[in-house]
């Protein structure tokens, strides 16, 4: 072969040019890259900064920012006055269908803060911190990514809206799922039999805090004993105990109540059936598209790769914490705060896999670099697309002056009442107004539509009598006096509670509020109701 200089060094030339536009594009995309990720950090700045003050706005405010945070104050003033959370119902007080883990936190922060909503939500706060805080130290001691840890908290923080705008208050839902991550979290990375310990502890917490985290322990067992048996003798031993000792004591404490409000009337509740596939569609898919794909992706990457073990364990745990999630909301009366475990899941799962493709894409073959460029472009592309989807406005969350001024003339309308006033949907307006609270009708409604025909029996029994010798110098009703109850006839309406329909409304869950008071008819006819 004969040696050409010219068209050997044309050719020479060719090559190094398109060498240096090759790096040129790297560079580009390189720089590409690295402004999607300052935008996605930003912006998972922002969702973080922003929940963070709404809910340091909305902690003081007096009244209820969902139309059953009153009924969690009542269980805390029961609880404060030495009075049981699980007895036989009346026109006194019927709990709540929760387990009381969440009251007794309550109370030990209202014993310093004084009873309200203030303490309560300050556990919920705390809980949600915990829950940032675990997310971000699951994905940053599993990868050592501090973006991918980073986005991840941003992204559940972001969810906020998505569940409700729910994380701050006085309900049992953040304090849960905070339990069930710390359990999730003490269980993979378990090195000592103290850690898988704390780990069932928590998962008896979490099952005290509300009883859809119950596939949790079952969960991180059937992982314990398929991974690490030694561990797993400790852990099923140690949620025996924490578990089964205090269900004991609760039941005995009771004579059986607690069963009854905590797994009979729960278990009553009609499926919604229109939930059982708008759960999958509008609930996950339609909010988080793009970390449900990319978390799903890489769990078939784990599972196909060397991480079987790693791909198992989040997809058992994985499992429990999403049926928390489903488990309520197929259910009559569920309402977006059941999504919190399942977004705290697939937003720590979207950090794991976010910070092993970033891995992936670093590569050092020339060959596939400029591939690999294009593709991490590309992730923090869709990374910054999938923040952008959860765009919320944050004032509609914040309750307003004119919601307090409402509030408070509410209060004084039923301190001017000289004996007892039946809130029957707040009956923490009545501790407000100085009075003792009182059964709050979603709770009856609860237990009148359960199975228990004898506990139906007795408040409704309790309700008619009080009814009949007209206890109440008011009655404040949100709604028609419901179907299932008798005896309001021997009061009649007298005015509204409002003069306008633009306050005091809750801004987040149903929309509710005191309507009608009604005070003992002057004159009551004839009735055979109550033969």
């Amino acid at each position: 072969m004969r040696f050409r200089p010219g068209g050997d060094a044309r050719l020479g030339d060719g090559v190094i040019e398109k060498l240096k536009a090759d790096n040129n594009t790297n560079v580009s995309l390189s720089g590409l890259t690295r402004a999607l990720a300052v935008v996605a950090v930003v912006a998972a700045g922002l969702y973080i900064v922003t929940y963070l003050a709404v809910a340091l706005l909305r902690l003081p405010y007096p009244f209820e920012l969902e139309f059953m945070e009153g009924d969690s104050v009542d269980q805390v003033w029961r609880v404060l006055h030495g009075l049981p959370l699980y007895a036989p119902p009346s026109v006194d007080f019927v709990p709540a269908m929760y387990p009381p883990l969440y009251y007794y936190a309550s109370a030990a922060f209202a014993s310093v803060t004084g009873l309200g909503f203030l303490p309560l939500r300050i556990v919920s706060l705390l809980a949600s911190l915990a829950c940032f805080a675990l997310i971000g130290s699951f994905v940053w001691k599993q990868s050592r990514d501090r973006l991918a840890a980073l986005l991840a908290v941003g992204l559940f923080a972001a969810t906020y809206a998505e569940s409700g705008a729910w994380f701050d208050t006085a309900r049992v839902d953040t304090l849960m799922v905070a339990f069930m991550l710390g359990a999730v979290w003490l269980a993979w990375f378990a090195t000592k039999r103290g850690h898988v310990i704390a780990s069932a502890i928590l998962c008896a917490s979490a099952i005290f805090t509300k009883q859809s985290a119950i596939l949790l322990p079952l969960a991180l067992l059937t992982y314990l004993l398929l991974a690490r048996r030694k561990h797993a003798v400790f852990f099923g031993a140690a949620f025996a105990v924490a578990f089964g000792v205090p269900l004991l004591l609760f039941e005995g404490a009771s004579h059986g109540w607690f069963g009854m409000y905590a797994v009979t009337i729960p278990a009553a509740h009609p499926w919604d059936r229109l939930m059982l596939i708008s759960f999958w569609t509008q609930d996950i898919l339609m909010p988080l598209p793009i970390a449900f794909a990319i978390a799903l992706f890489y769990l078939i990457l784990y599972w196909r790769g060397e991480n079987r073990d790693r791909a198992r364990f989040l997809l058992l745990a994985g499992a429990a914490m999403m049926a928390a999630a489903y488990a309520p909301r197929v259910k009559a009366g569920n309402f977006d705060n059941d999504l919190i475990p399942a977004y705290a899941f697939l937003t720590l799962v979207f950090g794991i896999a976010l910070a092993g493709l970033r891995e992936r894409m670093r590569v050092p073959e020339d060959s596939t670099k400029g591939a690999g460029e294009i593709f991490s472009a590309l992730l923090m592309l869709l990374v910054v697309v999938q923040f952008t989807a959860l765009v919320y406005h944050p004032a509609p969350l914040i309750p307003s002056a004119q919601d307090r001024e409402a509030g408070d003339d509410l209060v004084r309308q039923v301190r001017s009442y000289e004996g007892e006033v039946w809130v029957a949907y707040h009956g923490y307006l009545a501790t407000l107004a100085g009075k003792t609270p009182l059964a709050t009708m979603q709770p009856m409604q609860d237990l009148l539509v359960s199975s228990h025909a004898r506990a139906k029996e007795m408040l409704r029994s309790s309700v008619e009598e009080a009814l009949r010798e007209k206890r109440f110098d008011a009655i404040l009703l949100n709604e028609p006096w419901p179907d299932n109850l008798r005896g309001l006839d021997r009061y009649e309406a007298k005015r509204a509670v409002f003069a306008d329909t633009s306050s005091f409304w809750p801004v987040t869950g149903f929309r509710t509020r005191p309507e009608l008071v009604y005070e003992p008819a002057a004159v009551f006819e004839n009735s055979t109701q109550f033969e």
